[in-house]
């Protein structure tokens, strides 16, 4: 499964973000090197002289998502090294402005040009070509740098890239290695066909519990009527011994919530949404009421249910409560209470995460909680360990949180901002 950044995912877990545009000295100056004082022959030229690839980053002024590949993916040091070393890269400006420099102006007409020959219809599109143009990878969103690095990788492969597989489906390959790549490849390129593969492949992989298999269903279940949505609900104990605790049950009453409460999860389930989980599922009915009930107090940070829901929650079925989850719990609790005692009940929220999962917001929360209790060296070293653990985004972000927290400042001022 690879790694898509995605703005709204922070934003949910993290209600506290200062503007990474507030911190250029943090990014470095090294990275790829665009090569855009070439026209496109000339590209080509250079990348037959020296045995390499091409790629190109389509973009447009005022996508928040290329600001973010060309902010903080391009510019990593170990980005540029793989890519400078393999490829001859080009940034592609697709939209015109007032302020477009002279190279943009002497771009136009090849940037239109090579928008409609890769088939460029959202922004960012990178395309990962052989020296005389020919594609073999696509990727279409924000990255991390590992995933972006893998794209890198399989635009170097002849018969692993998103192009080859695509050719290899439609030439009437359904070998479920193949269709599980392909799901994963068409999801990358931003390509809809995506979901349909990945249900064939859902359909016709035997091993079930394996982690390739759930990895897909927990990424591509979006509805109840999907394979993976049974799987998550029928066998939840052999799903989170192999993904991590609690994530069938996310997947599956989230999927659940998302058809019951198509305007968004902040609303109250409706009577006839309740009477409908006693019906279909009686079992679990009273869990994922519960569950729904917490979800949309911590969605519309309502300090008056929220912790006495999450307490009751846990206490009820803290086994089936996903890493993720609790730490956003602790999270929107540092920033709605100030009360010692709550405080303190919501770093146990969080304890079960720490050591067991190498991922930077779980220090985050410990990070922010400890803070909101004055605890101020103990906090600074849970925000070492979350700007450790963090990529790109959002280490750079942590990193003026921390800067904040060392001159004991106020974390409610810092504002949310997207990218």
């Amino acid at each position: 499964m690879h790694e898509t950044y995605s703005p709204s995912r922070y934003a949910r877990l993290l209600p506290v973000m200062i503007a990474c545009l507030l911190l250029p000295g943090l990014l470095s100056a090294q990275g790829i090197q665009f090569r855009n004082d070439l026209d496109w022959k000339g590209v080509q030229q250079l990348a037959k002289q020296e045995g390499k690839g091409i790629f190109i980053d389509f973009f447009t002024t005022w996508c928040g998502p290329c600001k973010h590949m060309t902010k903080f993916i391009f510019t990593r040091d170990d980005v540029g090294e793989y890519m400078n070393k393999h490829y001859i890269s080009i940034k592609v400006q697709v939209d015109t402005t007032v302020a477009d420099a002279p190279a943009v102006r002497r771009w136009r007409k090849e940037a239109l040009e090579l928008a409609a020959i890769y088939k460029v219809k959202s922004y960012p599109t990178m395309v990962f070509l052989t020296a005389d143009g020919s594609p073999r990878h696509k990727m279409v969103g924000s990255f991390e740098s590992r995933p972006f690095l893998h794209g890198g990788q399989l635009g170097r492969q002849q018969d692993s890239g998103y192009e080859a597989l695509r050719s290899r489906y439609h030439a009437g390959d359904r070998n479920p290695a193949i269709l599980r790549a392909y799901a994963m490849a068409a999801h990358a390129a931003g390509d809809r066909e995506a979901d349909t593969v990945a249900t064939q492949y859902l359909l016709l992989e035997k091993n079930v519990f394996s982690l390739p298999y759930l990895t897909i269903a927990q990424q591509f279940t979006k509805d109840t009527t999907d394979k993976g949505f049974r799987v998550m609900m029928q066998e939840p104990d052999k799903v989170n011994a192999l993904l991590g605790p609690g994530i069938a049950q996310q997947v599956a009453f989230g999927t659940l919530l998302n058809k019951l409460q198509p305007s968004g999860r902040s609303s109250e389930l409706s009577k006839e949404s309740v009477d409908l989980l006693f019906k279909r599922y009686p079992g679990s009915a009273k869990q994922i009421i519960a569950y729904a009930r917490l979800q949309a107090a911590n969605d519309r940070m309502d300090s008056a249910t929220l912790f006495t829901l999450a307490e009751a929650y846990l206490h009820q079925y803290g086994k089936t409560v996903s890493y993720e989850e609790r730490s956003n719990f602790a999270i929107t609790a540092s920033v709605l209470y100030k009360d010692k005692q709550m405080l303190e009940k919501a770093l146990l929220w969080n304890k079960p995460t720490l050591g067991t999962q190498a991922d930077k917001m779980h220090h985050y929360a410990e990070a922010v909680l400890l803070y909101a209790l004055g605890r101020r060296q103990e906090s600074l070293t849970y925000m070492d360990k979350a700007i450790a653990k963090a990529e790109a985004f959002p280490e750079q972000m942590f990193r003026a949180m921390r800067a904040w927290m060392a001159e004991g400042k106020d974390l409610s001022e810092l504002v949310l901002t997207e990218l």
